[in-house]
């Protein structure tokens, strides 16, 4: 509904949405990125996109399994969505955060409602408050993941430059 209400208001001439995305090809490496455009990025493509978080080994391979797509977020078939309703083209970026071999840490359920689809930074202080043995764990997640963040960013400065040749 966000991605609809912004393209409502403003008229891009193209979007691009980066980000993370969980691994369930055992083959993908944390900081591969992966780039659909097209048909890709209306669905046809390597990314699925799930309503809940996949983030247990036995999880991502029953979604491969099942799908036969390496890659799973949560946001990319919604903005594909609104970006094809409104004309406008749409360029996926995403990089790899967690293999398929890696489960995501339980506590970052504490940071997102699933029912309500979005982020509680409150709770996961809380979380953070109760548990502080889970404080170096989250820093050791957040280091890992700042090459990937890295990598995503060289990437949407690639695509922005493509864009204006």
């Amino acid at each position: 509904k966000r991605a609809e209400t912004v393209l409502g208001v403003v008229n891009p001439k193209r979007v691009i949405l980066a980000g993370f995305a969980g691994a369930l090809d055992p083959t993908l490496k944390r900081g591969e990125i992966v780039i659909e455009t097209g048909e890709g990025a209306l669905g046809n493509g390597k990314i699925y996109t799930s309503e809940r978080v996949v983030g247990t080994v036995e999880a991502k391979a029953k979604l491969f399994a099942e799908t036969g797509k390496p890659l799973v977020d949560m946001e990319s078939a919604f903005v594909a969505k609104a970006a094809a309703a409104a004309g406008v083209p749409l360029t996926i970026i995403r990089g790899v955060s967690d293999t398929a071999e890696e489960p995501l840490p339980e506590f970052l359920s504490k940071g997102y409602d699933q029912a309500k689809a979005k982020t509680t930074p409150l709770r996961m202080a809380k979380h953070m408050m109760t548990h502080p043995g889970d404080i170096g764990k989250m820093k050791a997640l957040l280091a890992s993941w700042e090459p990937v963040r890295q990598a995503i960013a060289e990437a949407v400065v690639a695509a922005v430059a493509d864009g204006r040749k």
